[in-house]
Formats: structure tokens, C-alpha cells, sequence
């Protein structure tokens, strides 16, 4: 083959290597634009979430627990531990719930649902431990100097028992602070952390117990209740 011939041949190669690497990079840069879409339309859901989140939030704040509830449901050691939250001066409403912690992996941590979980404790254990269950008293306060005493009476019981050695906390809520919720949407939490490899209710219960009477207990002796 000739000079002129092997110069035309290398000269087509380079052009089809050339189309080829154009070709390649504009695939790579409609699925950058792609992937950039679909984080926006992520956003936009979360941020839709979060405001019906915050309808839902602002409705129940609404609500005070009605005299005829039917509590049979309940078990005793929850109404007990509930009812001493709530009796606390200041303290505006007041829910005990309970979450499966075993269930939920780091890859859990973005999604809406998990915005409210401990989400700085559960980083440290990549999700939750196995057999691990939290129990969330979840609380708001009077927006006045009673309020503020209140918190700060919870704030010391679980610092409190933390030095005793429980796995417990207390955190602050809020959704994001946008003018139609800025404001409005501060919430408190305590979270118990409880695992038991046997999965014992009775146990769980017990516990929950310990703290009602430790709470009332305290409240005894310090808020003359």
C-alpha cells in the first residue's frame, strides 16, 4: 500500500475515532441532563411531601385529645407515660409511638418518610442494630415562659437518665423555613432507644414502665405534682 493510500486510511480512521468520541460524549452529556432532571423532579417531590407533611402537622396541632377516647388499645404503660408528658405544665400535646429500627439501612436516611428519625445516632450504627426498636415521645410546648420550663424540665430528666445510662435523647423539629410555615412547625422528640434479642413485650413494656415512674417521681419532687 501506498503512502497517499495508508495517509487516507489513517486520516478516515481519525474521523470515525473522532465522530465516535463526539458521539460518546454527547451520550454522556444527555444523560448528565437527564439525571439533573430527574434530581429536580426528586426535590420538587420531597418539597411536596414536606408541605403536605407540614398540612397534616398543622391540623393535628389543632386537635386536643378528646375526654371519651377509647384507650383499651393501649397498653397501660404507655397511657402512663403519656399521661405524665402531657400533665407537665406547658406541655401542649403529647404522643407516644414506636418505630422498628432493625428495618431501616443508611440508604434509608433521604427519603421524607425518615426525616424525623435520629437520623445523626443512626449514621454512627450504618441504620439501625439489630433487634432495635425506638420509642418516640413526641411533644409541643406552650409558646410562653411555662413552655419554656417545661422543656427545660424535660431536657434535664433525660440528660438525666442518659447519665444513668439509658440510650435516650432529645432533639428538636422543624421543616424547612419557608414563609408559609416559618414559625409554626417546631416540634419536640425524645427518643428510647431499646433492643432486646428476644423480642420480649413484656420487657419493652417494663421499660417504658421504669420511665413513667421515674418521670412522675420527678416530677414529685421538683414541680410539686
Amino acid at each position: 500500500m501506498k503512502y497517499k493510500q495508508i495517509f487516507t486510511v489513517i486520516s478516515n480512521l481519525g474521523v470515525t475515532i473522532i465522530m465516535s468520541i463526539k458521539d460518546f460524549l454527547s451520550t454522556i452529556l444527555k444523560q448528565k441532563q437527564e439525571k439533573d432532571e430527574t434530581k429536580i423532579q426528586v426535590k420538587q417531590i420531597v418539597v411536596e411531601l414536606e408541605q403536605e407533611n407540614l398540612a397534616f402537622t398543622q391540623d393535628n396541632q389543632e386537635l386536643e385529645p378528646e375526654s371519651d377516647e377509647d384507650n383499651s388499645n393501649i397498653p397501660q404503660p404507655v397511657q402512663e407515660l403519656s399521661t405524665a408528658i402531657k400533665s407537665i405544665p406547658g406541655i401542649k400535646l403529647a404522643a407516644v409511638n414506636r418505630h422498628m429500627l432493625f428495618e431501616i439501612t443508611s440508604d434509608d436516611f433521604t427519603l421524607p418518610m425518615f426525616g424525623d428519625y435520629p437520623l445523626g445516632a443512626l449514621k454512627r450504627t450504618d441504620g439501625g442494630l439489630p433487634d432495635e426498636i425506638l420509642i418516640s415521645i413526641d411533644f409541643m410546648i406552650t409558646r410562653d415562659e411555662t413552655g419554656l420550663k417545661a422543656l427545660e424540665f424535660l431536657s434535664w430528666w433525660v440528660r438525666d437518665h442518659a447519665r444513668g445510662g439509658d440510650s435516650i435523647q432529645l432533639r428538636a423539629l422543624a421543616l424547612p423555613p419557608i414563609p408559609e410555615q416559618f414559625g409554626k412547625t417546631l416540634t419536640f422528640t425524645i427518643d428510647y432507644f431499646y433492643a432486646d434479642p428476644e423480642q420480649d413485650i413484656d420487657k419493652l413494656l417494663n421499660s417504658i414502665q421504669e420511665l413513667a415512674d421515674s418521670l412522675n417521681d420527678a416530677k414529685i419532687q421538683y414541680l410539686n405534682q
